[in-house]
């Protein structure tokens, strides 16, 4: 997916995400599918782009079990929080200023840390696509390439949700 392709899917996840803020102080986006099928691409566009009408100072990135927020306009802060439970991404709330209203949450297995989001964003892409990135990020013959190829996730994500919204990249 081209960065010109992302414009209808920033369109829907703003419309969302305007719907959550009415109600709630901030909103939880959970972006999965399987590795390389564009999750963190999708964040980095995010993180440099915005969400719409949403600049990218109020949007919070967790991308695994890192947590990235902008920080004096130029630079970026990343704070890595590791844990083997369900936490609700707690130890991350800790640290977030006032001003973050957007915690997008980007995992291939989201249910190992938490149990709902107020918006789920499904990316999948055809299984050659998603082998050529593997293959880009880690090498052919690596081990990372095979463990993250062949790896068998959950087709069905069970983490609770308002709004479901599905990306082919």
């Amino acid at each position: 997916m081209t960065n010109f392709a992302y414009h209808n899917l920033i369109e829907a996840l703003e419309k969302h995400v305007s719907e959550v803020l009415n109600t709630k102080e901030r909103v939880i986006i959970s972006i999965t599918g399987k590795n390389g099928s564009g999750k963190s691409c999708f964040g980095r566009y995010i993180r440099k782009k915005g969400l719409g009408s949403y600049g990218r100072r109020s949007i919070a990135i967790i991308d695994e079990n890192t947590l990235i927020t902008d920080f004096l306009f130029f630079f970026k802060k990343k704070t890595k929080i590791i844990k083997s439970s369900v936490d609700e991404l707690r130890p991350f709330f800790e640290r977030l200023p006032k001003r973050i209203k957007i915690i997008i949450y980007i995992n291939a297995t989201p249910e190992k840390r938490i149990t709902k989001a107020d918006i789920l964003l499904k990316f999948s892409t055809a299984e050659e696509t998603r082998r050529q990135r593997l293959e880009r990020r880690y090498g052919k013959d690596s081990e990372s390439f095979k463990k993250y190829f062949f790896r068998n996730g959950p087709d069905e994500i069970s983490i609770v949700f308002t709004y479901l919204l599905e990306a082919v990249t």
